[in-house]
């Protein structure tokens, strides 16, 4: 079990864990006197000294403060329908893990109802889980479902890449090859395909549709290959 720990301001000298980190701490059989990291979502780690405990809280006390960077060298934003059930955690904590800064959640006429149906928060939690284990300390940006139309108009950095994830483009190894930027943008479709008019819409605005493979992947399976295609050039 990880013994990294999260809290949103470590500015003070002392601070409390309550709720799920509390619970966390307790569980992971840390006791009184005992030092665990802390890190606050923002590039700050700090080596902390557990100086009181109970079943709902813990106080903890600031001994070193460190930014640690385990970033990507670039940036990579993901813009994908929410999957359905269990698949949603899975793709949140893979995209945490592999680096991606940004999961936009987009809504597509193929994946309107899992799209909508998403609690944000519970994402927001799953980023912070999946940061403690993989050493991260800057959390993944989780945003709103926005429809297809709008995030693929939305303007990008003139030095970002912008690929829409298609069957009919080209291998997205290959396009990432001859990448001369280190911010990507990927789109990644629901498992019915995009739809003629979203696909002609991205094309319009600037996107480039890549290929996965011949194989028909499920969302997120097609959204972390793609991701890891990118994070070949960005590590």
């Amino acid at each position: 079990m990880s013994q990294r720990f999260f809290h949103g301001d470590l500015t003070e000298d002392e601070f409390e864990l309550t709720a799920d980190e509390a619970h966390h701490l307790r569980v992971s059989r840390v006791a009184v006197g005992d030092v665990v990291t802390v890190f606050d979502g923002r590039g700050l780690e700090a080596r902390c000294r557990v100086v009181a405990l109970e079943r709902r809280r813990a106080r903890l006390r600031v001994e070193q403060r460190c930014p640690v960077n385990r970033e990507l060298r670039g940036t990579v934003w993901l813009f994908v329908p929410a999957p359905q059930g269990d698949r949603q955690r899975w793709l949140v904590e893979k995209a945490t893990e592999l680096g991606v800064h940004t999961l936009q959640l987009i809504v597509t006429r193929y994946a309107d109802r899992h799209s909508r149906a998403v609690r944000i928060e519970r994402f927001r939690r799953w980023v912070i889980e999946a940061s403690k284990q993989c050493g991260r300390n800057r959390l993944m940006a989780v945003r709103e479902p926005i429809a297809w139309s709008e995030a693929c108009a939305a303007p990008a950095p003139a030095t970002t890449a912008r690929f829409v994830c298609h069957p009919e483009g080209r291998p997205l190894q290959e396009l990432v090859r001859e990448m001369a930027y280190d911010e990507a943008w990927l789109a990644v479709g629901p498992e019915g395909g995009w739809a003629d008019e979203e696909l002609t819409a991205a094309l319009a605005a600037g996107w480039w549709p890549a290929s996965l493979g011949p194989t028909t992947l499920r969302t997120e399976t097609a959204a972390l290959a793609a991701v890891t295609l990118v994070r070949t050039r960005l590590i």
